[in-house]
């Protein structure tokens, strides 16, 4: 697990909205190297090798945000998407 620390300095985009449709696979791996586990529930019906084209990618991100917010917050910052559809961590608007 990744016993990293993160302040209002490390603000900043940690995946690209450049990648489009493969951004997915970039937050989840950034989010496995600091410990988060992707279930697969449905032994039946395998994740893909890329997430990009799983129909629960967006429900994915959702645990991936849960979980950087929970493990990994900074006060003032959340993790998730920016406006401009970058994922990192951003500071909160406080207008």
């Amino acid at each position: 697990m990744n016993n990293t620390t993160y302040t209002l300095k490390d603000v900043g985009c940690y995946a690209d909205s450049a990648r489009g449709i493969y951004t997915i696979d970039k937050i989840v791996d950034f989010a496995e190297s600091h410990g988060f586990e992707l279930k697969d529930d449905d032994p039946q019906n395998p994740l893909p090798e890329s997430l990009s084209d799983y129909e629960f990618a967006g429900d994915i991100e959702d645990d991936v945000d849960e979980y950087m917010n929970a493990k990994y917050g900074v006060e003032g910052a959340y993790w998730g998407r920016s406006e401009q559809g970058d994922w990192g961590l951003w500071t909160t608007d406080e207008d």
